[in-house]
């Protein structure tokens, strides 16, 4: 979602989204939702945070983490740390 939103400010900010357990695919509530509010969806795809660990990915200059109180302790820390 957040790839979507951050669209309009593309020419300062490019927006990445990924998570820790990736399920393969967007659920399908979230791309209804998109589509419902005039998001262009075509490029989005499930993706794993270790995609933005390697030495090729982008330089990330912000990350903004969203989580459960269970998912925090569970992970401690993503590919923003390297």
């Amino acid at each position: 979602m957040m790839v979507c939103i951050f669209a309009p400010f593309s020419r300062r900010f490019h927006a990445f989204s990924a998570g820790s357990h990736p399920k393969g695919r967007i659920h399908p509530n979230t791309l209804d939702l998109l589509q419902q509010l005039h998001f262009d969806v075509s490029g989005l795809r499930s993706k794993s945070w270790t995609e933005f660990a390697a030495s090729h990915a982008p330089k990330l200059h912000f990350v903004l983490r969203f989580a459960t109180t269970q998912q925090v302790k569970r992970v401690r820390y993503g590919p923003a740390s390297r």
